[in-house]
């Protein structure tokens, strides 16, 4: 009966325990794209809108006025501020073997620190590129949510990029 007892006590202590180490997310592997001109949710954050120019926009028009383009923006957005995002930083993330050119990926703060000393634009001038794995989800159509960098390397090779 003590063994039973203690098979029992065991299971329910492994079982709940939950397993560390393991990233969240699925691994995102691919390169870093450079997009010369970009814009991204500062916009809407910046002084001049006081961060509520979308949320004053979109809840005073309703869905019905607003254009196609307009709509998607305004789900984009939605997600964005769903998924705790909106005003993170973010970078432009070519996955291998996807269809879509290029995606914005967003992150923590955390996360930035070991990306925000890599300048493009330099590294397409000296002939490289930036080779990235991350731990996330896709959240929306061309939009991902970083939980975890898991490697980053300056390579030789073409970055890609676009106007």
């Amino acid at each position: 009966m003590k063994y039973i007892l203690l098979i029992i006590g065991i299971l329910i202590q492994m079982s709940s325990c939950k397993e560390s180490g393991i990233p969240e997310g699925e691994i995102f592997k691919g390169e870093m794209f450079l997009k010369l001109i970009d814009w991204g949710t500062e916009e809407y954050l910046s002084p001049e809108n006081k961060g509520v120019f979308p949320a004053e926009l979109f809840e005073s028009i309703p869905d019905s006025a607003l254009t196609l383009q307009q709509l998607e923006v305004k789900n984009t957005y939605d997600i964005l501020q769903k998924e705790k995002v909106l005003g993170n930083p973010f970078f432009n993330f070519a996955e291998y073997n996807s269809d879509e050119d290029y995606v914005k990926v967003y992150l923590n703060n955390d996360e930035y620190e070991k990306i925000k000393h890599i300048n493009l634009t330099e590294i397409r001038k000296a002939g490289k590129k930036v080779k990235i794995s991350f731990y996330g989800t896709r959240i929306a159509e061309g939009v991902f949510k970083c939980y975890s960098i898991a490697d980053v390397k300056t390579v030789r090779g073409d970055l890609q990029w676009a106007k």
